[in-house]
Formats: structure tokens, C-alpha cells, sequence
């Protein structure tokens, strides 16, 4: 095998070859990688799972201020009850 005149030796050689092959994979293994990227970028389960997790949110969010204002509603409803008892102590 006849060397090129650019090379030193026969291992400088074969490294060269096998590093050109490695990056060769590579390229390869990144152009996978961008098509696995590509594909989850265009599933379309993964966009309906956030749209379930922002309206659990949002109703976690609303049943929290119902609660909040009912609360405060009834605690004073109570007390005008409680005020206009005569004797209850308050």
C-alpha cells in the first residue's frame, strides 16, 4: 500500500483512516439523532398530554378560589348570625 506524501509513517496512516471512519459514524449517529428529534417534535401525544396537565391546573386553580370565597362567605354569614343572637357570647 503506497502511502500518501503527506503522511510520516504507516501508523499516522491508519490512525487518519480510522479516525475519518469514526467521524464518518458519527455523522451518521447525528443524523439519527436529528431524525428521532425531528419526530418527537412532530408527536402529537406529547402536546395532548400538556394540554391535560395545564387544565388540571386551572381546574385545581379554580375549585382552590371557590373554596377560598365560599369560606370567607360563610365564616361571615356566621357572624352576622352569631351577632344577632342576643347572649352568644361573642
Amino acid at each position: 500500500m503506497a502511502l500518501p506524501l503527506f503522511v510520516a509513517s504507516k501508523e499516522v496512516y491508519l490512525r487518519s483512516i480510522k479516525l475519518s471512519m469514526s467521524i464518518y459514524y458519527l455523522k451518521k449517529g447525528e443524523e439519527k439523532m436529528i431524525k428521532q428529534f425531528v419526530k418527537f417534535l412532530k408527536d402529537e401525544d406529547g402536546v395532548t398530554s400538556v394540554e391535560y396537565a395545564v387544565m388540571a391546573a386551572l381546574i385545581a386553580l379554580v375549585v382552590i378560589a371557590g373554596a377560598t370565597i365560599l369560606g370567607n362567605n360563610t365564616n361571615a354569614t356566621f357572624e352576622t348570625v352569631g351577632a344577632a343572637i342576643p347572649g352568644s357570647g361573642s
